[in-house]
């Protein structure tokens, strides 16, 4: 009896005993490369405590409270030693460490913990050292700047561009020059015209580095000319933390205007899935007859639509936005667990005034260069975009295995209202009144699941992600109506006058995987090879309807006059508004894509100032597109893009001195056309 209760009291006190301890936590870096130290070992000066780096050089070593000193070693490399390190019961210490490599002598460095100032270094290694030419921005300067999502902190990174708050260019290049990946792995846009993807889903408390390769190695997507902006999100969160922001923005220039330009939406608007109430009112194939085959049921579709073709004014707003994040690191037994919870809403108003677009050519006399005005559009332009995010992710490490998986959901709804005034100069001159309604509701839906395993000679890295996209844009209004004179108006479509209503959607699937596999030779050198695959397809579809005044001309400048009940042209009433246009098969497609890609390259140390990688990627592209033609012409699973693309590479950096690299880069890549460019759909922007 005595010695179960002493058994049982042994066992109590151990668990009390570590749970009142508390952790060291950090990464151990390459100076030279900004790499992680996988296999360092950290320990505790004169005694057995002591745990070792994973695959990234991140480490977790469990203290008693106190004052230690920690010894930080790996073959060949200088032994970094750090007193007056402070471990209090239950809470995280953070400290990140680089060693430098021992050339003569394997050296002790002895400092203070307030002398360790290696935050950030990783980063700044890997600028400095990198054979690729490449900026970034790290977690630390996340926190240090106060940056909510990554489009306002990718501003602050050298030779980028953000335009929008979210698309980010790369050397002054357009957006299809810049490819973005999540983890390694691409993820489809949200813009049908765009090739970038929109920074502003990922919330900055979420994300671990972003990378921007300016440069390309074999390892790399060769799909790319201006740059390749690589975000790396958490797997293991260094300490436990809960947090909940909330924010408000006020411009005088565009909040509490009484004269805010809007429509009426719906109460899904706030949540960002308003396309639901602006769906089409009938079946997308339903076919339209003409009002003297059928007139009873041409009237009822007319009818069917939202009689709303105006803006209104009202108030405007203040921006405001909302975020809560929540993660942790547990230990039990040999296995570390990591997850990240994150959620982030905004909403954000803007209204302009007297904003004007032109359009203008050059005329054929060789001794006139100054361009001639064709049309003009000036007015008043109101919007309110509202986004959430939400991320999970989830990772487990033990002995030398890595498994990690991240889910992410971005929804993102922009409604916007434009009245102006057209003016036609040269070819069709009148004048028109013009109301623009829209609304674009787009969301993706991300997931990756990869896994790091090492082995006696060589590592392995997998992943596979699973990527969907949806872009809704229903119920797009645009009215012109023609200002004769006199107070009289009109909707004479020879002069660009009339009434349209179209409905775009697209939908995007992308399902890609890849393997790495590295063999370390040498001191510092290595071999590494692997293969990667990306499948992608795409529906694309606009449904075009526009709107007539038939035996009438009792037109008003209220848009809203077309579409009341009495106004609607009938059997009974043959004067009125009545709708035309059916499906065209030329206005949507169906597009896939396979990319195949398999890479060798070298990294070796030619001289101890001398560093150098080479190699060479293939990738196999094929495109197929389903769809017609202006001219009725059908294709089906068409080839439209068939080749084999070599890409060799070559980076050598020459260290003049610690602080001072010279760098020279050969390489070779391309820039793909988009399913758009491949298709014969015509995408119009009606503001």
């Amino acid at each position: 009896m005595k010695r179960g209760l002493i058994l049982v009291l042994l066992i109590t006190a151990s668990f009390y005993s570590k749970a009142q301890n508390g952790f060291l936590r950090g990464k151990v870096i390459d100076a030279e490369t900004g790499e992680g130290l996988f296999g360092s070992t950290v320990s505790k000066q004169g005694t057995t405590v002591g745990t070792s780096a994973d695959f990234d050089g991140n480490y977790s070593l469990s203290l008693e409270p106190g004052i230690h000193t920690i010894e930080f070693r790996f073959f060949s490399y200088q032994t970094k030693t750090i007193s007056e390190i402070e471990i209090k019961a239950d809470e995280v210490t953070l400290l990140d460490i680089n060693l430098g490599s021992a050339t003569t002598e394997l050296e002790e460095i002895v400092i203070t913990a307030k002398q360790a100032r290696d935050s950030e270094i990783a980063l700044m290694t890997v600028q400095k050292k990198s054979s690729n030419l490449v900026d970034g921005i790290s977690s630390q300067a996340f926190k240090r700047i106060g940056d909510g999502d990554l489009g306002a902190a990718m501003k602050r990174v050298t030779g980028v561009a953000v335009q929008d708050g979210k698309h980010v260019y790369v050397r002054g290049l357009g957006d299809r020059y810049t490819k973005t990946t999540v983890n390694g792995m691409s993820i489809p846009g949200l813009d049908p015209d765009k090739n970038s993807v929109q920074m502003d889903i990922f919330p900055t408390s979420t994300i671990e580095n972003v990378i921007v390769y300016k440069t390309f190695t074999p390892d790399l997507p060769g799909d790319f000319t201006g740059g390749l902006v690589d975000v790396e999100t958490k797997k293991f969160p260094d300490e436990k933390n809960t947090g909940i922001s909330f924010s408000v923005g006020f411009n005088p220039d565009m909040h509490f205007k009484s004269d805010y330009l809007n429509y009426e939406g719906a109460t899904e608007d706030m949540f960002a899935f308003g396309a639901y109430s602006r769906r089409l009112p009938f079946n997308r194939r339903q076919v339209i007859p003409d009002r003297t085959q059928n007139p009873k049921l041409a009237e009822a579709f007319t009818r069917s639509f939202d009689p709303t073709l105006a803006g209104k004014r009202s108030t405007s707003l203040l921006n405001y936005g909302l975020s809560f994040n929540h993660g942790n690191q547990t230990e039990k037994g040999k296995y570390t667990i990591g997850y990240n919870t994150v959620f982030n809403y905004s909403n954000n108003t803007e209204s302009y005034d007297n904003v004007k677009f032109g359009e203008y050519f050059r005329t054929t006399e060789n001794e006139i260069s100054e361009l001639e005005a064709s049309e003009s559009r000036i007015g008043d332009l109101g919007k309110n975009d509202v986004s959430w995010s939400a991320l999970a992710s989830a990772a487990l490490k033990f002995d030398n295995h890595n498994f990690s998986l991240s889910l992410l959901r971005s929804q993102n709804g922009v409604f916007s209202a434009m009245k102006r005034t057209t003016a036609n100069f040269i070819f069709n001159p009148a004048i028109t009144t013009d109301d623009v309604l829209t609304y674009t509701q787009r969301a993706v839906t991300n997931a990756i699941l990869g896994g790091e395993h090492g082995f006696e000679k060589f590592q392995v890295e997998w992943k596979a992600a699973f990527a969907f996209s949806d872009i809704q844009e229903p119920d797009f209004r645009e009215t012109r109506i023609e200002n004769i004179e006199d107070g009289t108006f009109g909707l004479n479509t020879g002069v660009g006058a009339g009434v349209n209503r179209f409905y775009r959607s697209l939908d995007e699937n992308n399902q890609s995987a890849k393997v790495d596999i590295t063999y370390p030779f040498g001191e510092k050198n290595k071999f590494k090879f692997g293969t990667a695959a990306t499948l992608k397809s795409r529906n694309f579809e606009i449904l075009d309807y526009f709107f007539r005044n038939v035996g009438s001309s009792a037109i008003t400048e209220d848009p809203n006059y077309l579409l009341q009940p009495d106004n609607i042209w009938s059997r009974q009433d043959p004067e009125g508004t009545i709708v035309k246009g059916n499906f065209q098969p030329s206005n949507s497609y169906d597009s896939r894509q396979s990319i195949l890609g398999m890479y060798a390259m070298t990294e070796m140390q030619l001289m101890s100032s001398l560093k150098a990688i080479y190699g060479v990627r293939i990738e196999k592209t094929q495109m197929y597109y389903s769809g017609a033609n202006q001219r009725g012409e059908t294709f089906t699973d068409e080839l439209t893009l068939d080749e084999l693309n070599v890409l060799p590479s070559a980076n050598v950096v020459y260290s003049l001195q610690d602080n001072m690299n010279l760098r020279a880069s050969f390489n070779k890549t391309l820039a793909r056309p988009t399913f758009k460019e491949k298709s014969y759909a015509q995408i119009y922007d009606p503001i």
